[in-house]
């Protein structure tokens, strides 16, 4: 049995076909999941690390513009015993100028004009981890202390942002989707192409004992191996514009994005992809070989 699956005449009547397909379908998907991937690492980070935490502006100006800098000061202190004792808040801070002016650094060339710009005071507070409280109670609670104190809370964009990047990732899975049936489709016509040309060829095979399976596994195999092949250059061509990538995000500083770089195992699924889409080729070319030869 084994000669005979060997000796099968098993080419195809589009060799180079599945091949581009493979190939194409390959690059368009390893691009799609790295920025799939670099999206989910940097939305989680955000998550991670700004969920956490809120922030409270103290003006310095009340809102007629007049210098109220020791009032402020007096209720930063009171803010800031108040937050102590807070079963929710895991540390505060007041930033100082240093900070401050670090802080500004990215929109203002000359940090000089801090001392004339009305800049509020901010105090940065930590949320223990699974915190929950009501921040419409904390914000009255903290304008009692302070009438012209503002509550940042970072969670109201951030689940704004967390809603699209849900919305882009459920688009890149359709993609991938179609992209997997792009390529099953595209591995049932070849088959079937196959086979039809060489029904005759193969109806005398079964006449002398070929089973269907073993030529099926024949043709099977042939896919499994133009699949791989189409799906390795693809993959090999996508390497170069995610380097692009990584280059220009890797070369800003402090950017945000470098959180978005993938881990061991996201990097390895996106290697394994000549595999996936081999054994896709493989396991739908068995299927519809062994369902074609049948009605011979």
């Amino acid at each position: 049995m084994f000669k005979i699956k060997r000796k099968l005449p098993l080419k195809q009547a589009s060799p180079f076909f599945l091949t581009w397909i493979t190939m194409l379908m390959t690059f368009v998907a390893a691009l799609t999941l790295f920025a799939s991937m670099s999206l989910n690492n940097i939305i989680s980070h955000w998550n991670n690390v700004v969920s956490g935490s809120l922030t409270i502006q103290q003006p310095t100006y009340d809102l007629n513009g007049l210098n109220r800098q020791d009032e402020a000061l007096k209720e930063l202190d009171v803010l800031q015993e108040f937050l102590k004792n807070q079963s929710f808040v895991e540390s505060v801070h007041i930033l100082n100028d240093d900070e401050m002016e670090k802080l500004m650094s990215p929109w203002l060339e000359n940090l000089k004009v801090l001392n004339e710009l009305p800049i509020p005071k901010l105090i940065d507070v930590t949320l223990k981890k699974n915190a929950s409280f009501s921040l419409d109670s904390f914000k009255t609670d903290v304008n009692a202390l302070a009438p012209y104190a503002q509550v940042d809370s970072h969670r109201i964009w951030l689940s704004h942002l967390i809603d699209l990047s849900s919305g882009i990732q459920k688009t890149i899975f359709i993609i991938i989707l179609l992209l997997a049936l792009t390529t099953a489709f595209t591995v049932i016509y070849t088959t079937r192409s196959s086979l039809l040309v060489q029904e005759n060829t193969l109806e005398l095979l079964q006449l002398m004992g070929a089973k269907d399976w073993s030529i099926a596994f024949g043709v099977a195999s042939n896919s499994f191996t133009r699949g791989l092949c189409g799906a390795a250059i693809g993959l090999i061509l996508s390497l170069p514009i995610v380097g692009v990538v990584i280059t220009l995000v890797g070369s800003t500083p402090d950017s945000l994005f470098l959180q978005g770089a993938l881990s061991t195992k996201q990097w390895s699924v996106i290697i394994a992809l000549p595999l996936i889409v081999a054994a896709l080729s493989f396991i739908t070319a068995l299927i519809t070989g062994i369902r074609k030869l049948r009605t011979f």
